[in-house]
């Protein structure tokens, strides 16, 4: 019997350690303000008429209308004591993605910026002229027109080179960079320039691969050493979805699907091609969507009125109700399975939160 018991908690402990923590930002039936979903569609704080997603850190920025300030809350719902409070998230345009990525948020206080840790403390002093979103605690900021490498954990400020004219935030360690010869390359974590600016332009480096243009003006796809993986013979091109092994190419006039072989692959499945994310791609089929694996096949047959991409292993979904046009949300898994059925107004990307 004692062994039984054994075996029974040590069943209950593994499920427990493996259940997923997620977070989906939803806007629930009858109702105009945003709260948060937990796995089991239970809805915490439905209160906010501007909030943001979860990050997997576990904090999210919300906007309290009562006191117009910004502000940071935890898992639970709970507000995080923050160093400072009167700070902003967007900018003029709203070009900053307002919430944490990478394990900061970048702020704006008396048009300078700076960057705080999800325990409510400025890591990056309020004296940027220009501070991007940071990854894996790795940032750009411009100070005096100069660009500099943010560690935002030991504090480091490393000046670029003073060729550099714009800079895009780091993906996988790597940074876009134009220089004023108007080519472009990409920066490093050291600072350092780890692609020489060879190109008309460059993207964001997913699973190892980004694409790239030509001097000639055609784009194909490079690995962090700039050696083609693609050929450049491509009029436009979108990122590679590194599960998949997939991205769409337009050659003459026509989008396609491409291999990392090179291989050019139409699977004439869908009205409306879409790119793979998570190994999966949206189609649509007589109006109504679902999703396509790397083979072409409907994993998940088209019978939802809208659905967003997958994200973390789980895409938000729509169904039409009581045949009227009003619309309902829940999440699927890459199966077609309900993890929440049909109960929201709205739904976003889930968001798996760390341990």
């Amino acid at each position: 019997m004692k062994y039984l018991l054994t075996g029974y908690f040590l069943s209950i402990a593994f499920a427990v350690t493996f259940a997923q923590d997620i977070r989906i930002l939803v806007k629930p039936v009858d109702s105009k303000f945003w709260g948060y979903s937990d796995a089991n569609g239970k809805v915490y704080d439905a209160k906010y008429l501007y909030c943001e997603p979860f990050s997997e850190d576990g904090v999210a920025v919300v906007y309290s209308s009562a006191r117009k300030q910004y502000r940071i809350i935890n898992r639970f719902g709970r507000e995080i004591e923050t160093e400072v409070t009167d700070f902003d998230v967007k900018d003029y345009l709203s070009y900053y993605p307002g919430q944490f990525t990478g394990g900061y948020l970048v702020m704006r206080m008396a048009n300078r910026w700076g960057a705080m840790d999800t325990t409510g403390k400025v890591i990056v002093p309020m004296k940027w002229k220009t501070l991007l979103e940071f990854e894996k605690g790795y940032g750009i900021g411009v100070l005096k027109d100069r660009f500099s490498v943010i560690n935002a954990r030991t504090g480091r400020e490393t000046l670029l080179d003073e060729e550099i004219v714009e800079m895009k935030p780091f993906q996988e360690g790597m940074a876009p960079a134009k220089f004023k010869n108007g080519k472009e390359g990409f920066i490093d974590t050291t600072g350092r320039i780890a692609i020489k600016p060879e190109f008309q332009q460059v993207g964001y480096f997913f699973g190892g691969i980004a694409w790239a243009k030509n001097i000639e003006g055609m784009i194909g796809y490079i690995n962090k050493s700039a050696e083609w993986v693609i050929n450049p013979f491509y009029t436009a091109v979108k990122n590679m979805d590194p599960v998949s092994g997939l991205a769409r190419v337009m050659f003459n006039e026509k989008w396609y699907y491409i291999s990392l072989k090179g291989e050019m692959i139409d699977f004439g499945m869908s009205e409306i091609m879409d790119d793979f994310h998570d190994g999966l791609s949206k189609g649509r089929k007589d109006g109504k969507w679902g999703f396509l694996n790397s083979k072409g096949e409907w994993v998940i047959k088209p019978r939802f009125v809208n659905a967003r991409d997958f994200k973390n292993g789980y895409a938000a979904v729509s169904i039409q109700t009581n045949n009227t046009e009003d619309e309902l949300w829940g999440i699927i898994d890459t199966t077609g399975n309900w993890l929440i059925e049909p109960k929201f107004r709205m739904a976003k990307d889930v968001v798996v939160l760390k341990p």
